[in-house]
This record gives structure tokens, sequence and C-alpha cells, in this order.
């Protein structure tokens, strides 16, 4: 049989074992995955739901009796001007955890209706009938006892705005003692009945679990015993002609061409010992001489210098000799050392090897010619070892890099100057756009009276954009790197920029610049600079107006090779029939929209509180890179 056959069957048979193994153990993860997914569609969902019902629930009473405090201080203090809007806000929140419970409620009742559709769909009318149980005896009942609580909790509002005493009398007689008889009880044993099923479920997946890994072991047991066994057979059916093959190849490699190779197998290994027997036949009739291996020593063009264990020079070819100006006499014999300059002395990283250890990976040095003159060269060098593996010496191959050295030297020149060319274009793309931005001032200050609010504040919107890109090739100018800039200096001195340009609006507001240290290429560094100072500039016109104090938060973050620009300030927000509504969008947001656009990224704004402008984009994918 072919040994390739003999190996294709092997495979084969391996292969059909992997196979089972993978089906069965796929299968096993498949059930288990759904019990898991089970699991996570109803006992954690219920458990994480009850806990937040329990958090809204608390939260709500503990400000129904901070809102009866705060009403407290206004009938004492009148003239407190905040306190109406502190009591506002209580209010506010205390809806705003009513709708946090109905939310968990109703999260709760979706996934326990969604579980039944799923287990009814696979026929599991077992677990269809328990979840249903679950649905009519806790959701149905908290879905009553939270609207007669909403209930409640609205008429101790109505009755705060009026007579607090009132309100008071409510909350101790009505609202406290529905909420510590009903409604706490009642989410509690819901919770305790979804911790209990979560459990159950829990110990279920873990006997699966143990029952799978007792399977795949005994299957990956039975599955690597007949692969050994495989193994073992092909082993002793190649093995042993090889080894046969292998003896008789070292008698033929020691000079004795009269050893016969006997193996009487009909595939690959038979044809190979016919093949060396044919060689050892075609040896014995011509052998190379060594006039041959001589000529091809001589006609190397590198310097070839063979020395013993010691690293005296026992020969050199002609090339040696011609580059150093040596005879071969005056060669043989010297030490190797004699012929490298500072051989000794060495201060990089192979200080503490020796000569010979150096050669092995490889040597810059000067070698002394004839006449004390040095030639830049390149030195390899080779063990060499006899047949019992004793080293006997090194063939080292020396290579003239004189015209190498000298190559590089004039690129490092080269690329010296292409740097000093870069910096000053950098320069001068500064220079420029510091002169347009210098024209623009110019001509709103040439306008005089003719120019109205809105376009002054056009040039000056222009001026700072231009600015913003005038940074980044300054910075550039500047740095070592002329590729690519540090952002997080960048933003800072656009930001310190900004700032003194809306001085008068800008001097109650805070502005904090969180960016991480990155080096970000121009291409996309000019895109993030002109939308942090079209966001920043809106930002100080428009978000603090009359004065009114704030914070501006600049932030900038790579996050698994995704760029996160963040803008936020808590001013006055946007008007819903502004730039985000059915007004068209100013200039500066189409700046931003294309500026976006420019970097392949997506752009999100949130007006819930405060202003924040969010764009994402990824560097690999940014159209502004390729």
């Amino acid at each position: 049989m072919k040994i390739r056959l003999k190996l294709t069957l092997g495979y084969l048979v391996i292969a059909a074992l992997v196979a089972v193994v993978g089906l069965l153990a796929a299968a096993i993860n498949e059930d288990i995955h759904g019990k898991v997914q089970t699991l996570r569609g109803s006992a954690i969902v219920e458990v994480v739901d009850a806990s937040e019902m329990t958090r809204a629930m608390t939260s709500a009473h503990v400000l129904a009796y901070e809102l009866l405090a705060q009403k407290r201080q206004l009938a004492a203090v009148p003239a407190d001007d905040d306190a109406q809007d502190r009591i506002d806000e209580t209010r506010r929140d205390v809806q705003a955890s009513l709708t946090s419970f109905r939310e968990s409620l109703n999260n709760s009742r979706n996934s326990t209706e969604a579980l039944i559709r799923t287990a009814r769909d696979q026929g599991d009318e077992e677990l269809a009938a328990q979840e249903q149980e679950e649905l009519t005896v806790w959701i149905d009942r908290l879905d009553v006892e939270f609207a007669q609580h909403s209930r409640l909790i609205g008429e101790f509002l109505r009755l705060a705005n009026d007579n607090i005493a009132a309100a008071e009398l409510f909350l101790r007689d009505r609202l406290q003692p529905h909420y510590r008889q009903q409604m706490l009880p009642l989410i509690d044993a819901y919770k305790r009945n979804a911790e209990q099923e979560l459990n159950q479920a829990i110990h279920g997946v873990e006997d699966d679990l143990l029952r799978a890994d007792r399977t795949n072991r005994g299957v990956a047991l039975v599955a690597l015993s007949v692969s050994v066994l495989l193994g073992l057979l092909i082993a002793r059916s190649i093995g042993g002609p090889l080894a046969r093959i292998q003896a008789a190849v070292a008698k033929i490699g020691g000079g004795d061409l009269d050893t016969k190779i006997v193996v009487t197998t009909r595939d690959e290994i038979g044809m190979l010992s016919e093949a060396f027997n044919q060689m050892t036949d075609d040896l014995r009739a011509t052998t190379v001489s060594k006039n041959y291996v001589e000529g091809v020593l001589q006609s190397m063009q590198e310097m070839l210098i063979v020395v013993d264990s010691e690293l005296r020079i026992e020969r050199v070819n002609r090339a040696t000799c011609d580059e150093l100006g040596f005879s071969e006499d005056e060669l043989q014999g010297k030490p190797l050392a004699s012929l490298i300059a500072d051989a000794d002395v060495d201060s990089g990283p192979s200080a503490d090897l020796t000569l010979a250890e150096r050669l092995i990976g490889g040597l810059e040095c000067d070698l002394i010619a004839a006449g004390g003159k040095h030639v830049v060269a390149h030195c390899s060098g080779s063990e060499l070892r006899d047949s019992d593996g004793r080293l006997t010496g090194m063939v080292c191959v020396a290579t003239n890099i004189a015209e190498r050295k000298a190559a590089e030297q004039k690129i490092r020149d080269s690329l010296a100057e292409k740097e000093v060319l870069l910096r000053e274009v950098h320069h001068r793309v500064k220079n420029n756009l510091q002169i347009i931005s210098s024209l623009l001032n110019l001509q709103s200050r040439e306008a005089g009276d003719d120019v109205n609010a809105a376009t002054a504040i056009m040039f000056r919107e222009s001026q700072n954009r231009i600015r913003s890109m005038a940074l980044i090739h300054e910075q550039l100018y500047q740095s070592e790197d002329l590729a690519r800039i540090d952002f997080a200096e960048y933003v800072r001195e656009l930001t310190n920029h900004v700032r003194r340009v809306h001085d008068l609006r800008s001097k109650d507001v805070e502005i904090h610049v969180d960016v991480d240290r990155v080096q970000l290429p121009i291409d996309l560094a000019i895109p993030c600079g002109l939308i942090i100072n079209e966001l920043l500039s809106n930002a100080l016109k428009h978000a603090f107006p009359e004065g009114r104090a704030g914070q501006i938060d600049i932030a900038y973050r790579v996050i698994d090779g995704q760029h996160q620009l963040v803008v936020f300030d808590n001013g006055v927000g946007i008007d819903e029939d502004g730039p985000a509504g059915k007004s068209p969008k100013p200039l500066g947001l189409k700046v931003i929209d294309a500026l976006v656009g420019q970097l392949g990224g997506q752009l999100e704004v949130d007006t819930s509180d405060g202003t924040k402008f969010c764009v994402r984009y990824n560097e690999k994918e940014s159209p502004a890179t390729k």
C-alpha cells in the first residue's frame, strides 16, 4: 500500500473521530445554550426588575417625605426663590420613580409573555403553564396594586399643593400603609419567587454541564485510543524501513559507497531505497574533484576566512587578499582579532559576547588592511564541527559595505533635507492661514458700520475656523513627527483661543478638557478640530444667555480602535424648533455634518439634560485617512 494512501486513511479516520466529538459537543452545547437563554430570559430579568421596582417604590416614598419638608421650608421662608424650583424638581422625581417602576413591571410582563410564547412554540406546555401562573399570581397583582398606589400618590401630590397638614395625614394614614402592607410584601414575594426559580435553573444547568463533561471525556478518550493505535500501526509500517535507510545513508555519508539498502516494500520507501542504491552507483563512477571545490571558493566575490577553534587564520580566498592587500602566507596563523579594529571594544547590546558569538550573529566592523587602511565590512560566521560534534573552527564571510554605507548616509542626508522642507511647508501654510485670518479681520474693519452684527459674527467664526487649522500646522512645524500631532495639546490650545475670542460670554463658564494622549494624522486632526471649534463657539454664544454660569466638557477617547469625541454643556439646550427641529440648520451645524461625513463617522445629539454632541468614527474606515 502506498504511503500516501496509508496516511490518507489515517487522516480520514482521525477526522471522522474529531467530527463525532465535535458534533456531540455541539449538540450538548446547543441544549445547554437553550437552557441558559431561557434562564436569561426569565428568572434573571425577574430578579433584576424586582430589585428595580423596590428601589423605585422606596425612592418615591422618600421623595414624598422630602417634598413635605420642602413645602414646610417654603412656608417658613417665603422669600426663598429657589424653594419652589426644588419642590417642582422633587415632584418630577416622584413621577420619574413611578415611571421607572412601571417600566420594570412592563419589562417583567413582556419577558414572561415572550417566554410563554416560546415555550408553546417549542411544545413545552409545562414551562408555559408555569410562566402563565407566575404572570397571573404576581405580575397581574402587582399591576393592580401599583395602579392603586399611583392614584394614592397622585392624591398626595394634589393635597401637598393646597394643605400640608392634610397631605402629611394622608401620607401617614393612607399612602404609607399601602406601601408597607401591600406593595413591599408583594414585591419581596415576587423577588423571592424569581430568586428561587433562578437557583433551580442554575442547578439544572450545572447538572447538564457535568453530564456533558463526562460524555465528552468518554468520547475523547475513545477517539484518542483509536488515534494512538492507528499511529502506532502507521509508524511501524513506515518507521522500520526509514530507520534502515537512515543507517545506510550514514554509512554512505562516511564514504562507504559499497553500502546497499535492502527494503522490500513496494511503496515510496522502496522507491527511495532504489534511488539511493542508484546514487551510490553513480557516485562510485563520478565524484566531485577538489579542484572544482577550490575553484568555487576562489571565484567568490566575498572575503572568505577559515579559522581554527582558537580563531587563528588557516586559509583565505583570493578576494580576501585583494581587499586587504595581504598575501595568503602573511595572513595564515594570525589571530582573526588582529584584522578587526577595536575587536575587544563593543558598547552595544553584544558587549558581553565573545568575538565568535558576535560573528555568528553578524558583525559590522572595520577590517585592518595593509598599510593601516580600514575597510568597512559586514562579517558573519558559521561553526565547523567534526562527526563527533566537537568545534574545529569557523568559516567567516566578509563583505565590503563601503559603498552601501555611503549610500545610506546619502539617503539620511536627503531625508533630513526633506524634513526641513516639509517643516517649512507647514510653517508657510500656518503663516498663509494667519494672513487669511488677518485679511478677514481687515475686511470686516474696512466695512465699518456697513457690517451688521450677524456679518461681523460670520467674519469672526471664519477666523476661528482658520485659526483652528493654523494651530495644527503650527504644532506640526514644532513637532519631531511631521505627519501627526499631539491631539490633547492641540485641543487645549484651541480651547484657550476660542475662550479668548468669546471672553465676554465665557468669563463665568468653566471649560473642562479630558483628551487621551493620541497622535492624530493631519487628515483627522483638522476635521476634529473644526468640529470642536464649532461646538465650543456655539455653546459659548447660545448655551449661557444673559451671563448665566455653566460648564462645558470636551472629551476625546479611543476605545478598541473607535474614536469618540464628546462636547457637552449644561446650558439652556437646543430649541426643538431650532437646529434639531423644523427650521433650517444654521451654517455651523451644516459644517459639523459635513466634517462628520468626511470622517466617515456618526453624530448623535442628546438634549435630555443640557446639550451633548457625540461623534464616533473608526480611523481605519475614515475616508480622511485614505
